[in-house]
């Protein structure tokens, strides 16, 4: 009956993890590409890396877990979620065997039921469904702690070394998973002194075994614990960046924000939970009222039987694990305190029986009719509330927060559909995105390729590709950048909008703009010139926005920029006001503004020959410049050599280093 029962929990826990993975959540976060794109990596040769910096640093094995998956059931964004549908659900498999060895010691009437319990509050756990069916590292932190302490406590009661031994390969493994797993071995040394200090002979007991996991466990992490060694910025960057205490406060500041911390975090289980939609239905505690009350029993029944290693080694386990949230910003923060999960399953597990215990000694000297009515009352509510739990997780996820707007942005919605749209074109049209850069992980993922699309922002720039045999589409996203399909349909006015974007609100999200082929950009500088920078580069002309400006505002000049052919090296641009001596600069400079072209988003590495960039740059002038006139200088250099592109005459001649454009006038207040 019992393996019956498992059974089907398991199969609660497949469906919580499974059911419409493929549509929710939906789209692909950037957390979750980097992912993916780490596993191509590894399948095509490329790198085998035992740590990841990308991304604020990253440990491999669910990279590598999701290339396994990849060969398994092709590459895809389900592929990378189905690597912690999986991991969540053996985690629940392996909690209850955990639970049955933990308490295997305990002599009650309820000890056959606390590890069902147990695992079927975890397979329903809102907090552990989320985490499962999101392409993230962070899920694979409770599977390790259950696997690592069910051998732990395995080998403890039967004296086996191999349990020992297994023990440590999982406290070892689970260091390349998440940060938050660094706490494992923390928390195992604090629990296991606990032990000896209140348990005579534990040391003489168990001292061999134990040796054999902390060697076991040294030997699993020494090939990661070298790189950190050899790069210890790997292992302090993130944290460093979320802690909540920032280094050179006052005690007292630091004391404070952990206090708040502490609160926050305490709160989630039942009052207010995260606020993330990523992580959580904003706002949600971890536990409904039925759950909440037995967390509070159990946490109790925890506390009063602390000096029972069981209880200890829950209460323990909970405290520490909470200590990631509780450190950095941003609490409660779910992700961080992936860990306190099972112990939250157990704790609550063991408060529900104690309710179960309480009703039948209540009952104990009763009539049988009583006794058996009250027992048959307290398996009806216990059921009804775990039952009613379940719907709850059901509900707040599939039903409500599945069905919320804001997940269009918070999951990337409309960069996959902007991905999958470039991939249906043909291959030998040209795509430009703006202003989201085309290196983004959930684009670069979702299009399977990188070089297929080049991206600007177009509110610092634009790039037309001059006369253009084959078709050309813009990708816009308006709901940032509402000012280039305006510009675009100046420049391009055969042109015309072939698709609309739209997020779940109906709002306007990007538009895909097409350019037919052969047709030529209508480009009229203010000021029309030609400048030959070195055969690499012309400036066509310049605009304006005014002839005259007052000290302290700010000049408005655009460039437009024409590559000859294909540049090699990053150039700066250089946009000076020249009028006389300046003591501030010690020379004629009175403003300018240096810059890669379009902010740095549209380096001339990538430009194309025959592409115009249009090139914004904003002038501050000197707010005690003197009246007169200035004249702009304008032209390019390497920052690493500070070397700049010689101005050419037509015979090829060098006549200079810069290009000086007209002049403006400086008028007093």
């Amino acid at each position: 009956m019992e393996l019956v029962a498992l059974i089907l929990i398991v199969l609660v826990a497949a469906f919580f993890r499974l059911n419409d993975l493929d549509e929710l959540p939906p789209g692909l976060h950037y957390d979750e590409a980097f992912y993916g794109i780490d596993a191509m990596d590894i399948l095509q040769g490329r790198e085998y890396p035992i740590f990841f910096m990308e991304n604020f640093g990253r440990e491999p094995l669910f990279s590598y877990l999701v290339a396994i998956s990849f060969c398994l059931l092709g590459v895809s964004a389900l592929s990378i979620r189905a690597v912690s549908a999986v991991a969540g659900i053996v985690t629940v498999l392996t909690l209850y065997f955990l639970v049955k060895e933990i308490f295997s010691q305990e002599e009650d009437s309820v000890s056959g039921y606390r590890g069902l319990l147990a695992a079927f509050i975890l397979a329903t756990s809102y907090w552990h469904v989320n985490f499962s069916r999101e392409g993230l590292r962070a899920i694979l932190v409770p599977l390790f702690e259950v696997l690592t302490f069910y051998f732990l406590w395995r080998g403890v009661r039967r004296g086996e070394e191999v349990s020992f031994a297994c023990s440590g390969f999982f406290l070892g493994a689970s260091l390349y998973t998440y940060q938050a797993a660094r706490l494992l071995l923390p928390f195992l040394v604090l629990f296991l002194a606990y032990r000896f200090l209140l348990e005579r002979g534990f040391w003489r007991g168990y001292g061999r075994g134990l040796l054999l996991l902390f060697a076991v466990a040294l030997i699993t992490f020494a090939p990661l614990g070298y790189y950190f060694l050899c790069h210890p910025v790997g292992f302090t960057l993130r944290a460093g960046q979320a802690s909540a205490v920032t280094p050179g406060e006052g005690w007292d500041k630091a004391a404070r924000a952990v206090l708040t911390n502490t609160a926050k975090s305490l709160a989630m289980f039942s009052l207010r939970g995260d606020d993330d939609p990523r992580n959580n239905l904003p706002g949600r505690p971890a536990l409904d009222v039925f759950l909440s009350v037995g967390f509070l029993l159990g946490s109790t029944l925890a506390l009063i039987r602390i000096r029972k290693p069981e209880y200890a080694f829950l209460v323990f386990w909970l405290g520490v694990m909470l200590l990631p949230t509780i450190l950095s910003d941003y609490a409660p923060h779910y992700k961080r305190a992936i860990g306190v999960t099972p112990a939250l399953a157990i704790l609550t597990a063991n408060g529900i029986l104690a309710l179960k215990e309480g009703m039948q000694r209540f009952t104990r000297r009763k009539t049988m009719l009583i006794q058996r009515g009250g027992y048959f009352i307290t398996l009806l509510a216990i059921g009804g509330g775990l039952v009613g739990s379940a719907w709850d997780t059901y509900h707040d996820y599939f039903m409500t927060w599945g069905k919320g707007d804001g997940l269009y942005y918070s999951f990337d919605v409309g960069m996959v559909s902007i991905a999958k749209y470039v991939g249906r074109l043909s291959s030998d049209e040209k795509v430009y995105l703006s202003p989201l850069r085309a290196t983004l992980p959930t684009i670069v993922f979702t299009l399977g390729e990188k070089g297929r699309l080049k991206s600007y922002d177009g509110r610092l720039c634009q790039v037309l590709p001059g006369h253009s045999e084959g078709a050309t589409t813009y990708l816009v996203v308006v709901r940032e950048d509402g000012r280039s399909l305006a510009l675009l349909q100046r420049h391009w006015p055969q042109g015309d909008v072939v698709e609309e974007f739209f997020d779940r609100e109906g709002g306007s999200y990007a538009v895909a703009y097409r350019v037919p082929p052969g047709s030529g950009a209508a480009v009229q500088p203010q000021h029309p010139l030609t400048a030959n920078l070195d055969g690499k580069v012309r400036l066509l002309g310049y605009d304006l926005k005014a002839e005259s400006y007052k000290p302290g505002e700010v000049i408005g000049l655009t460039l437009y920029w024409q590559a000859l052919t294909a540049v090699e090296k990053d150039y700066t641009v250089f946009t000076h006001l020249l009028g006389s001596y300046n003591p501030l600069t010690n020379g004629p400079l009175w403003g300018g503004q240096d810059s890669r072209p379009g902010g740095g988003t549209y380096p001339t590495t990538v430009w194309e020959a025959g592409e115009i960039v249009i090139d914004e740059y904003r002038i501050s002038i000197q707010a005690d410049a003197p009246p007169g006139e200035y004249q702009l200088e304008v032209g390019m250099y390497h920052l690493a050599t500070m070397e700049r592109l010689l101005v050419l005459d037509n015979s090829g001649a060098v006549r200079d280093d810069r290009i000086m454009l007209g002049t403006v006038q400086l008028i007093g207040e």
